[in-house]
This record gives C-alpha cells, sequence and structure tokens, in this order.
C-alpha cells in the first residue's frame, strides 16, 4: 500500500486504503478504523484463515484484540478463547 504518513497533514493514498467516515463520528473514533480494526480483523481473515466452527485463543483483549474477537464473530467461529491479565478487559470481550 506504499509508506505510511502517520504526521502529514495530507497523504496520497490508493483508494483501496480509504474508508468512508459518517460525519457525526469523531476523529479520536474513526482513528481506531486505521489501526486496530483492519490489524485485528486482518489477522483473522488473512493470517489465521478462520473458518465457521473453529475455536480461536485471542491473547491480549486491547484495541487490536478485541478486533480480532470481532473478525472471529463474523467468521462464525464456533469457540472464542479471550485470555488478558486485566479482568475489566476480559468482561468487556
Amino acid at each position: 500500500m506504499g509508506k505510511v504518513a502517520c504526521f502529514a497533514e495530507y497523504a496520497v493514498v490508493p483508494e483501496t486504503g480509504c474508508i468512508p467516515i459518517s460525519d457525526t463520528i469523531s476523529m479520536d473514533k474513526a482513528a481506531m478504523i486505521g489501526c486496530c480494526v483492519p490489524t485485528g480483523v486482518g489477522a483473522v481473515l488473512y493470517s489465521a484463515q478462520v473458518t465457521p466452527g473453529s475455536t480461536v485463543a485471542v491473547v491480549g483483549c486491547g484495541g487490536v484484540g478485541l478486533n480480532v474477537i470481532m473478525g472471529a464473530k463474523l467468521l462464525n467461529a464456533g469457540k472464542i478463547i479471550a485470555v488478558d491479565i486485566r479482568e475489566s478487559q476480559l468482561e468487556f470481550a
């Protein structure tokens, strides 16, 4: 996809690297789409190759881990096991 331009005011990216967002979404929430969502869901879709009914274990339920869980749910994983040292993150997951 090219070089990352995290700190640039403007960047040229291919259309496939763009995600339309609503005017009602705040930028701090929209920024999550640029990192946690594609990393977590992408790991499920392209690396782990989760299939319906399979078992998925997620170690760490931060931003990326939560999106791995959501990706596994989208692909109808049979069992999702979440592991984290923070009880609050496990409850949220």
